[in-house]
């Protein structure tokens, strides 16, 4: 396709640019607007969307060029100035949908969204009539959910070595390949959700935890067994380091990982299961809706069942099982007539 071809695809009709926004919005991205010297006055355009308190980044090109700000994937990025995009340094911070207002000359790889007439009057139209036309936005994992066996990982499908940072130290713990493999068979997802503070705490480097979840992943993997997805939490409020506070909603007993994992795979949480050694591991299962909830004895387990104790006196729905053994859960739930 040359060129020519690319600009005349990329151009939207009204009914097209609008429903680009409002997808935007609704999956929970921001109106990203890109500022410039330039003759163009934004300021109009930028009131008629605060004024609906909707979600909105203004950024300077300076700004992206030195990567101090980036764009996220559910975002709508707003140009005026088709030249910007040359920029690789521009192009490499910008994540999410680009939607080009205005210009006639550009480059269509770059464009997403070409509008070419759209003007102040159509903009401020569209955005007093929004509220009406709101309606959840859902993306395909999310439309066909699947339920999910959610492992933590010290003590759970791996031995637990604290702070461990020499892979040389992994050793899987028993009853796990089996586990995972009955899931798969079952057709559940099968995913590792993990606080790993010691990266926040400086106990170890993201090198050394890399090289220890790399060989984790190469021992299941000689057993024919494999995890769909793996998340871990180094987020901790009172790290020294800034990235070390980054994240924080993901650190369990909040449920963020839950959350990120649901995103990317698409989750029935009602029929899902979480296995783990600590209270933190249950709490944050619980608070996106899961059931099923287990607590893998361990040399902690009476200190965390005294701390499921005082959850449960807070939450009369909440109730968890412990089991002695990996082993003893693949036969309570992937080996019954029900599956």
């Amino acid at each position: 396709m040359d060129s020519q071809d690319s600009q005349q695809q990329q151009s939207t009709g009204a009914s097209d640019w609008q429903r680009c926004v409002r997808i935007c919005l609704q999956s929970g991205g921001k109106l990203t607007f890109i500022l410039e010297d330039s003759a163009i006055n934004i300021a109009p355009w930028l009131k008629v969307v605060s004024e609906q308190y909707l979600p909105v980044l203004m950024l300077n090109v300076a700004e992206l060029k030195n990567g101090v700000f980036q764009t996220e994937q559910k975002d709508l990025v707003l140009f005026w100035n088709a030249e910007l995009l040359n920029s690789v340094q521009v192009n490499s911070a910008i994540q999410g949908a680009r939607a080009l207002i205005g210009a006639q000359k550009f480059d269509g790889n770059l464009v997403d969204f070409h509008w070419p007439s759209l003007s102040l009057q159509m903009w401020t139209d569209f955005f007093q009539e929004f509220r009406s036309q709101t309606k959840k936005v859902l993306s395909f994992p999310q439309s066909f959910p699947r339920p999910c066996l959610f492992l933590d990982r010290d003590d759970v499908i791996i031995e637990n070595v604290p702070y461990n940072s020499n892979p040389a130290n992994v050793t899987l713990m028993p009853g796990i390949v089996d586990l995972i493999n009955l899931a798969h068979a079952s057709s559940y997802w099968v995913v590792m959700v993990s606080n790993q503070s010691g990266l926040a705490r400086k106990k170890i480097t993201w090198k050394q935890y890399q090289k220890v979840h790399q060989q984790a992943l190469r021992l299941l993997a000689e057993q024919g067994a494999w995890l769909d997805q793996c998340e871990w939490a180094s987020a901790l409020l009172e790290a020294e380091m800034d990235a070390g506070i980054l994240g924080v909603s993901l650190r369990k007993p909040r449920s963020g990982m839950f959350q990120v994992v649901n995103e990317k795979l698409g989750v029935d949480f009602m029929n899902s299961l979480m296995v783990g050694d600590s209270a933190t591991d249950l709490i944050a299962a619980y608070g996106v809706g899961i059931p099923n909830l287990y607590l893998l004895n361990s040399v902690k387990t009476q200190s965390q069942v005294e701390e499921l104790q005082k959850f449960a006196l807070k939450k009369a729905d909440f109730s968890y099982r412990q089991i002695s053994t990996l082993n003893e859960l693949a036969e309570l739930h992937f080996k019954s007539p029900d599956i």
